[in-house]
């Protein structure tokens, strides 16, 4: 019985690792994709030409 409460426990606390490694993932691509985090490419973009900050912002709508 004892290995069987052993199992069960093992089960359940890799299901809530793999839980908390999704939500971290998860996080961590939604703020990779932040346009207005404070990231190089939103710091750099006020030493760009016209140009190059229109094909800037095209890039990130594409992407959401």
């Amino acid at each position: 019985m004892s290995k069987d409460v052993l199992m069960r426990s093992a089960k359940l606390s890799s299901l809530w690792f793999l839980m908390i490694v999704f939500v971290l993932v998860v996080f961590a691509v939604f703020s990779y994709n932040d346009p207005t985090a404070n990231s190089s490419a939103g710091a750099n973009q006020g030493l760009l030409d016209a140009e190059e900050q229109v094909e800037v912002r095209s890039v990130f709508e594409a992407n959401e």
